[in-house]
């Protein structure tokens, strides 16, 4: 029980990363759509991020439905491992009373003792599937809250970019105004190279 719970889980672990990566790409993908809806409207590209999005959804539906196996292959081998240990308890138990080591009362009582523990290790192979989750959730979260911490070294605005550029840009006639303040323009027919 042990190796399948320790193994199980591994398994399921693995998953539900794979699986929650692949559903923060969904939402990603729609929050994009969305907050940019105007300006994906005006340019014609609605089909483009209609595409990406529905491939990050069949993405993620496809990892979801491999990590579907794993799960059920867990409840699976729970009731599995159940029946059998039930089998073997039956058996032993068979022949302990026949050889006159064990009486029927005392046979219950071990009976019953291994059954409740076999039974009780069994769905934790049920659980697992969402203690994964629960796992990985404070995981994620307990990083976030660190994300604060004044000792940890940050950097993030320390980076630098190191490629290498050839060549002029240019831009021409060029107007921005932030989504807030569209009546007020920070750049208004600039023109310029890098």
């Amino acid at each position: 029980f042990l190796t399948a719970t320790y193994v199980q889980s591994r398994v399921i672990s693995f998953y539900e990363a794979r699986n929650k990566l692949k559903r923060e790409a969904v939402s990603e993908r729609f929050y994009s759509m969305v907050a940019h809806i105007r300006s994906i409207r005006s340019m014609g590209l609605d089909p483009v991020f209609d595409r990406m999005y529905q491939l990050a959804v069949a993405d993620a539906q496809r990892c979801g439905m491999r990590s579907s196996v794993f799960s059920g292959f867990g409840h699976g081998l729970s009731e599995a491992l159940t029946y059998i240990a039930e089998a073997l308890i039956f058996f032993v138990g068979a022949k302990l009373m026949i050889s006159g080591e064990y009486d029927f009362k005392r046979m219950m009582q071990v009976f019953n003792l291994i059954i409740f523990a076999v039974t009780f290790a069994a769905q934790m192979l049920t659980f697992l599937p969402g203690l994964s989750k629960s796992m990985k959730a404070l995981s994620d979260l307990d990083r976030l809250l660190h994300l604060s911490d004044p000792s940890m070294v940050r950097t993030e605005k320390n980076g630098q970019l190191t490629c290498s550029i050839k060549g002029e840009i240019e831009f021409r006639n060029v107007a921005f105004s932030y989504d807030g303040c569209a009546a007020v323009r920070v750049l208004d027919h600039v023109n310029f190279k890098v």
